[in-house]
């Protein structure tokens, strides 16, 4: 849904397919996660404390992508375009 938006914005091809898969990584590590759900029905474990074991690699991973992405976007202006003042 996001990536022909990001191409028509000026982004790069690569950082917007990468950041869009990361996404979809994230989405079985942060909770609300189905698949946490349905691995603790499978393996007979607390969906509970998957999510508590979860949390914080999913969150720390997050935080290290947004921070990938920042630092790349800053060092090279031409792969993240700035949002327009309107």
């Amino acid at each position: 849904v996001a990536f022909q938006p990001m191409l028509r914005a000026g982004y790069d091809v690569k950082l917007a397919a990468g950041v869009i898969t990361a996404g979809g990584t994230l989405g079985i590590l942060i909770p609300p996660s189905i698949m946490i759900i349905v691995y603790a029905a499978v393996a007979g474990q607390s969906v509970v404390k998957l999510y508590a074991a979860a949390m914080f690699p999913g969150l720390f991973l997050a935080s290290l992508y947004i921070v990938y992405v920042i630092g790349r976007a800053v060092l090279n202006p031409k792969l993240a375009p700035g949002l327009p003042e309107e």
